[in-house]
């Protein structure tokens, strides 16, 4: 598995049956994110073996179901750049980090392996609890800014919409 079937099984409009794909790429996205580590840790540290951890796995399982919907309500240009961006605010990432996955993320909508590996070093560190409130965080403040400016779009409508599309009710 390479990363543009990752890509195409997490942004594939085929997400009609979300229990039975949700599976599917949780196993892959799990398997990746695994090959991704252990090429990383083999590098940086060559010494320590890396061993597979059940509550890494369970943490992005979680995090793939939630941010299901949110993709195929926005798209997936847009749904990883609120991504990136949830990750940046949480991440607190320096741009002179030694470690890659702290650097920030360029905001490009590109799921591509500085993304992975930074949603694997998140993961590591926080629970699916606080990624997916920062996940909110990026989505929301992606549409506030993205939108405040164009009278064509209701920004208010908007920001309700991705609320409910992230399984946040209506804001107060």
């Amino acid at each position: 598995m390479n990363l543009e079937t990752t890509k195409e099984i997490l942004f594939s409009e085929k997400l009609q049956d979300s229990d039975a794909q949700s599976n599917k790429f949780s196993n892959e996205l799990r398997n990746k994110l695994a090959a991704i580590r252990r090429e990383r840790e083999d590098k940086y540290f060559p010494d320590e073996k890396f061993e597979e951890d059940g509550l890494l796995r369970d943490k992005v399982q979680e995090i793939a179901e939630f941010a299901q919907d949110h993709i195929q309500k926005v798209g997936e240009e847009q749904a990883v750049k609120d991504f990136q961006l949830g990750f940046n605010l949480l991440n607190k990432g320096t741009a002179d980090s030694i470690l890659p996955e702290r650097q920030p993320l360029e905001e490009d909508g590109d799921f591509g392996e500085k993304t992975f590996a930074t949603l694997t070093h998140l993961c590591k560190y926080y629970t699916p609890r606080v990624i997916m409130k920062y996940l909110r965080k990026g989505a929301l403040t992606n549409a506030v800014f993205e939108t405040k400016n164009d009278s064509e779009i209701n920004t208010d409508e908007l920001v309700c919409e991705i609320c409910n599309n992230l399984n946040l009710g209506r804001p107060q």
